[in-house]
């Protein structure tokens, strides 16, 4: 079989009945199926969905690799999905989201069009039209993060594409991150210190599943600090004295 262009890493625990509508978003692209792959890696879940995934990849309508391990975290998964991947880029997305038809299409093109770029993110909006839904697209929690001077600072993976050869010269995603949140902006710092540069293409359109309740949408903001926070302890910087008072406006 020829290498594929694009090979597409999704990590996955215990979501099969959100890893479907992901699956079913990815039978849907305008891209041929022979110029793209797909990589399960499922985070020991311990639940079936590595049988189901099995046998979904025997009707599925592209090239689905199913790899499993121990529950370790998203970075760990993410890790083990990329070193199975056989294509030139690396498209990252999650078991929460679902593609727009020409996502990887358009992915390809802009790519095609800015050879200069090493990592490109997408648009991610809302999957359903909740007022939860709605006020997390407001606060752009999933949106890529830009620098004062336009600068491009970090990809959210769950819309995001790399070089392949960027990642392993990076040795991939820093395992310390054992939750969602703080793994996305390691990796891109790390990426724009090697001489990385990033971009942002608004055409590529991943539907991410935002939490549906108070509780659940206060969480993921949660995972999002506590990333940050581990992402700043890992590098050894300090956190400005009115940053817990920012956190609670921000909250507020």
């Amino acid at each position: 079989m020829d290498s594929p262009e694009i090979s597409v890493v999704i990590p996955t625990y215990r979501r099969w009945d959100r890893l479907q509508l992901t699956l079913a978003g990815l039978a849907r692209q305008t891209l041929s199926p022979a110029r793209f792959e797909v990589i399960v890696s499922d985070d020991g879940s311990g639940d079936g969905t590595v049988e189901k995934l099995k046998d979904h990849a025997a009707t599925a309508p592209f090239h689905l690799v199913v790899v499993t391990g121990a529950n370790a975290g998203p970075s760990t998964a993410r890790n083990r999905g990329i070193a199975q991947a056989r294509g030139t880029w690396v498209a990252m997305t999650d078991d929460d989201c679902v593609p727009a038809p020409d996502w990887l299409e358009s992915h390809l093109a802009f790519l095609n069009a800015h050879p200069e770029l090493d990592a490109v993110g997408g648009a991610i909006v809302r999957f359903t039209d909740s007022i939860l839904s709605r006020y997390v697209d407001w606060s752009e929690a999933m949106a890529h993060h830009r620098l004062r001077d336009g600068t491009v600072a970090y990809l959210v993976t769950a819309n995001a594409v790399y070089r392949r050869a960027l990642l392993d010269k990076l040795g991939g995603f820093t395992t310390s991150f054992k939750w969602p949140g703080g793994e996305d902006p390691d990796l891109s710092r790390r990426a724009r210190v090697a001489g990385a540069v990033l971009g942002v293409n608004p055409a590529a359109v991943m539907q991410h599943m935002h939490r549906e309740t108070v509780k659940d949408t206060y969480r993921m903001f949660w995972h999002h600090g506590l990333g940050s926070g581990a992402d700043h302890a890992l590098r050894g910087v300090k956190r400005p004295p009115r940053w817990a008072y920012t956190l609670r406006h921000r909250i507020y």
